[in-house]
């Protein structure tokens, strides 16, 4: 029987990711088939699976066979739910989660795909070019941000109140045709930093909307060698949910920064799970862990906001001695375990079903049921 791959209704095939997403895909495809030789399977790209795209997508493949017996959602490039997505009505469906899916639904296959995907992709560099340089004007905290998302924002208008903005390198873009939620708010942008390029690919630009920097490195090597705290604007606000950690997570530790979150906290806790070390440290500039944990997304940005006053209030020599003496070995150690958990993630993804088969039945969970139902109806599928 056979097992289909839909995997052409995400990011586009020009995106930096797309090659690792297909690859994914089909090394997952390859183990269900020989898991599930006798049952007709389909593995997706959770990317976007819910969007109207994909609707009509899955309604072409639902129409060429008799059934599906096992739908595999493979959490990629995104932050994907299980969900709002259009599934087919077998009663006896088997649904496997694998990868990174943000909700707590069931998800027995997780996989930490956003930091196994930017660890190969990131640019190399030496340890010599990633340390912070001593010059008279070391910029306390770089913070780059692309789509002006409400906590960007909120963050960038808070600096601004506080009379911080000048103080580091922070980058704001808008979407085109939209206005900032501040009217006191203006793009913000470090001119040779921004590209309409992906690193690795020259001809990636597809329009003004994905202009942004380039997410696969640091950039300017000018900026990082100068600026001690990277302050880390998640793609997602912190909402408490099952953390989605991307590549902007990822950039500090590669880039031997320490660095705080404007995002989830719960990416705090599962990273210092690998030993992978953030706040730690924070005590000494005002905001403790424990103030850390918390739902509430205005008191992570505001705590963002604290650590950056506090730590704009020390002499150039101070953060480069905190940096040197207190902090680059635990960087170096933070870079190291990262790195071992994107291994890991690889071994676990080629071989996902060494330990266990596990799966839920969606069909037959009468909320689920009722969070689905509209979708079918409103494709018309029901096979």
């Amino acid at each position: 029987m056979p097992t289909i791959i839909h995997d052409q209704h995400g990011f586009h095939d020009n995106l930096t990711p797309t090659p690792l997403v297909k690859e994914t895909i089909k090394i997952i495809a390859d183990q269900v088939s020989d898991k599930f030789p006798n049952e007709i399977n389909l593995v997706a790209d959770g990317t976007w699976l819910d969007s109207p795209k994909s609707y009509d997508n899955l309604k072409e493949i639902y129409l060429q066979v008799p059934r599906i017996d096992n739908f595999f959602i493979v959490g990629t490039v995104d932050k994907i739910h299980t969900y709002g997505i259009n599934y087919p009505s077998n009663p006896d469906l088997k649904l496997f989660q694998i990868g990174t899916i943000c909700d707590d639904y069931f998800h027995p296959y997780r996989l930490e795909w956003g930091i196994w995907s930017a660890v190969k992709l990131f640019k190399k560099y030496t340890d010599e070019e990633l340390k912070l340089f001593y010059s008279p004007n070391i910029k306390p905290y770089i913070c780059y941000q692309n789509k002006p998302h409400l906590h960007r924002q909120q963050l960038t208008y808070k600096l601004l109140k506080e009379g911080l903005l000048d103080k580091g390198i922070i980058t704001l873009k808008k979407n085109p045709g939209e206005e900032f939620i501040y009217p006191e708010l203006t793009e913000l942008s470090v001119e040779e930093f921004i590209e309409r390029q992906y690193y690795l690919h020259p001809n990636e630009y597809i329009d003004p909307y994905f202009e942004k920097q380039i997410p696969y490195s640091l950039g300017e090597l000018k900026y990082w060698q100068n600026s001690f705290l990277n302050v880390v604007s998640e793609t997602f606000a912190n909402d408490g949910s099952t953390p989605y950690i991307t590549e902007k997570t990822v950039k500090p530790i590669l880039g031997l920064r320490p660095f705080i979150i404007n995002g989830n906290y719960r990416i705090e806790r599962q990273l210092n799970q690998r030993a992978v070390i953030i706040y730690d440290f924070l005590w000494k500039l005002g905001v403790p862990l424990e103030e850390w944990i918390t739902d509430d997304n205005d008191k992570i940005v505001d705590n963002c906001v604290k650590v950056i006053k506090n730590l704009c209030s020390w002499s150039n020599q101070e953060i480069y001695n905190y940096y040197r003496n207190d902090l680059y070995k635990v960087c170096l150690s933070n870079r190291d375990h990262l790195i071992g958990l994107a291994n890991d993630t690889e071994i676990k993804m080629r071989n996902i079903f060494k330990n266990f088969t596990r799966y839920s039945l969606p069909n037959q969970n009468q909320e689920f049921v009722e969070k689905n139902l509209y979708k079918l109806q409103e494709n018309g599928i029901n096979i």
